[in-house]
């Protein structure tokens, strides 16, 4: 998948080329925003390209209020990939893009891409404000060379699903509600974190809920049934284990296993399963 800016972008540095566009935040790649994707992908006659930015613009707008990334943008990006998209741009989002009106933002993406097809949310805005929607939006690319295709939500369990929805969820502890809704497992990026070790655990110190480096917002705290995913062909390079999540860290019994990449979430264990499971342990380790 070719990853290129926005300003790149609009200095004319992608190939004119038939395209088919959608655009988000897409933080947390939930069955919704998939939606989204699946139809500038499936296009047979046109390139895909999905605009999406390098941070998330609530951390920019309000750090202090910004609850953290369902996923870190290297997983999000990995995602992307291996749904077969073809180009993914990264927008800064500066105070001068965030300036821009929403007619100046479409006529900028018009130029610099042979815009076929814009795939958007039925809850898209864009611009200064922000001060176009989705109807707008239409109307600005009527009797265009640009369809504009507006996708209404995806609904399950009676309710849209949408990267708030999975935040409630997850403060929660519905991590197997959560991973249906992304369809895909619950993941906590640790590449970027420092792990550390003593003579029987790993883990990582969390601040506010959330990693400290990746900003990823964790489930609440208590006990997981989890997976450790290390460099893929090593060795050993998953494993299983119990993660235990309190308001400073998350840690896990030491495994065989190489540099931890990740953590698949599983399912949350019950206060009974916890106890008995530490009984045990402790149990074990007197014999």
């Amino acid at each position: 998948m070719q990853a290129i800016d926005w300003n790149a972008l609009c200095a004319g540095e992608f190939s004119p080329t038939a395209t088919a566009v959608t655009i988000g935040v897409f933080d947390g790649l939930h069955v919704g925003h998939r939606a989204l994707i699946d139809r500038v992908v499936e296009g047979r006659d046109t390139r895909s390209l999905v605009l999406t930015f390098a941070v998330h613009p609530a951390l920019v707008l309000d750090p202090a209020g910004f609850g953290g990334y369902l996923q870190s943008r290297a997983q999000t990006v990995s995602l992307l990939e291996a749904m077969r998209v073809d180009a993914c741009v990264l927008i800064d989002f500066s105070e001068r893009f965030r300036a821009m009106s929403g007619q100046e933002f479409l006529r900028k993406l018009a130029r610099a891409v042979d815009l076929r097809r814009l795939v958007i949310g039925y809850d898209f805005r864009c611009g200064h404000g922000p001060d176009m929607n989705p109807a707008d939006i239409a109307r600005f690319f009527s009797g265009s060379q640009t369809s504009v295709e507006i996708v209404n939500p995806v609904v399950l369990d009676g309710n849209p699903v949408s990267s708030s929805r999975l935040r409630r969820v997850l403060a929660d502890g519905g991590v197997d509600t959560v991973s249906r809704l992304l369809a895909a497992p619950y993941t906590i990026d640790l590449s970027a974190e420092a792990i550390a070790y003593d003579t029987a655990h790993a883990g990582v110190p969390i601040t506010n809920g959330r990693t400290k480096v990746g900003m990823q917002v964790l489930p609440p705290p208590g006990h997981y049934d989890a997976e450790l995913v290390g460099d893929p062909g090593a060795t050993a390079s998953r494993a299983a284990t119990t993660l235990t999540i309190d308001e400073n860290s998350l840690r896990w019994p030491l495994a065989a296993i190489g540099t931890i990449r990740y953590i698949v979430v599983h399912e949350r264990r019950t206060q009974g399963e916890s106890n008995a499971r530490n009984e045990g342990a402790q149990i074990g380790t007197r014999c």
